[in-house]
């Protein structure tokens, strides 16, 4: 599935994407970013199997709503944390946090009770970054924080 917004290109992997299950390879090394991490994933896969039971959009709606709520807090948390311990590449990392909420937020405003669709593509564009994210850019942390010593 490719889905178009202003003249971003965002390819999900859409029904094909295996529901991932959290693992200890996900882990960042940090336990309440961890903690926070295997919140957002329960949410994205509770949103996701909404979707799937064909829920009524209250439902689904309110997995959205849950969802943006926690990742918002997630990537503030986060990037307090980098900004405390001096994170070398912190602004990279802010970056992609910045791409991922303008995108969230665009295809949450497009949702409506008519756009049932628009759920299950922000579920699986949730779904692909949140997991690219951890195992690939959080990943470049986890070393650091080792280092001084954060658990």
């Amino acid at each position: 599935m490719v889905i178009y917004i202003d003249k971003l290109k965002v390819y999900l992997l859409g029904c094909n994407m295996k529901r991932y299950e959290w693992t200890e390879e996900m882990s960042v090394g940090v336990d309440i970013l961890d903690y926070q991490h295997r919140n957002i994933i329960t949410i994205i896969k509770d949103l996701l199997d909404e979707v799937d039971q064909n829920a009524d959009m209250k439902h689904i709606r309110y997995h959205v709503d849950d969802l943006i709520e926690h990742i918002n807090d997630h990537l503030k948390y986060e990037e307090s944390l980098l900004e405390k311990y001096n994170y070398p590449l912190l602004l990279e990392h802010m970056n992609e946090h910045k791409k991922f909420s303008d995108l969230t937020e665009k295809l949450n405003s497009t949702l409506s009770d008519a756009r049932k669709e628009l759920s299950e593509t922000l579920g699986h564009f949730a779904e692909y970054w949140w997991y690219t994210h951890i195992l690939e850019e959080d990943m470049e942390y986890k070393g650091f924080f080792m280092e001084k010593g954060l658990k």
